[in-house]
């Protein structure tokens, strides 16, 4: 019966506490992953972490990862509304975005983004057989993901004869990352027919600093899951080309917690 089970080609895991915040969690995180591992005909795989973000922000964030370069995108609106009628017709009056709250709820989930991509990296892509993963929270509003060519892509870059260890290879997480953020006070999307209000767009990217395109963002290789979803695309769309954001450079800034790679 166990080789049976090992057998399942999808699988679903949920924590309910995160090993990188409740540090106590780290050994049976651990063996919780070693033993993920054991499912070598796994295709699809979701792992679901609790959001570090305790507050009722509308925010989304999402990692985009091509070979060499990892990009990642906070999108947070105050208010949103499916459609310009509701937006008319509410006639509340809500506060501004709190800048330094956005500011520091963007810094977290980059770190947060980090480490899942990490995770991703040092174990999860060595599954053989797996073909789309996603690793998210219980919202969805956060999201590391890869699916078809992607994935064997990234696997056959970590496993290429270049000399070059797995953590070396992901030196440049330690380096200086770019970047930028955007207050917008009203965004009507155009083709979702989405309003949002107090709009606060966080991005940043690891690459040659010293290339002002941001392609990175205006990709997409995962299908919506719904409209709302659709919207945050468009919304960040609208804003990287119509809006100033502005640059700056952050060192990059990993927890000195233990690491899954060390798990």
């Amino acid at each position: 019966m166990f080789g049976i089970v090992h057998q399942v080609d999808t699988i679903s895991l949920t924590y309910f506490t995160d090993p990188l915040v409740d540090t106590s969690n780290l050994r049976p995180h651990g063996s919780a992953i070693g033993s993920l591992m054991l499912f070598e005909k796994v295709k699809s795989l979701c792992i679901i972490f609790p959001s570090s973000v305790d507050n009722d922000s509308l925010y989304k964030w999402k990692v985009n990862f091509d070979i060499g370069l990892i990009a990642f995108i906070y999108l947070s609106p105050n208010s949103l509304y499916r459609n310009k009628e509701l937006y008319v017709s509410d006639n509340g009056h809500e506060e501004e975005e709190d800048m330094d709250l956005s500011w520091k709820n963007a810094r977290q989930c980059l770190k947060d983004a980090v480490k899942r991509f990490r995770m991703l990296v040092y174990h999860v892509i060595s599954l053989p057989l797996l073909e789309k993963v996603a690793i998210t929270d219980l919202g969805k509003r956060e999201k590391v993901s890869l699916s078809g060519g992607k994935v064997a892509e990234v696997r056959n870059w970590l496993s290429s004869p270049s000399g070059e260890t797995i953590e070396q290879k992901m030196k440049f997480l330690q380096t200086g990352c770019r970047a930028s953020e955007c207050y917008v006070s009203l965004l009507e999307l155009p083709v979702s027919g989405y309003v949002m209000k107090g709009v606060y767009l966080f991005l940043a990217e690891w690459n040659d600093l010293a290339n002002d395109n941001y392609d990175s963002f205006m990709k997409n290789n995962v299908a919506f899951e719904d409209k709302e979803e659709t919207a945050y695309f468009e919304a960040r769309l609208e804003i990287l080309k119509k809006h100033t954001y502005y640059a700056v450079i952050l060192k990059m800034i990993v927890d000195s917690v233990s690491s899954f790679e060390d798990s």
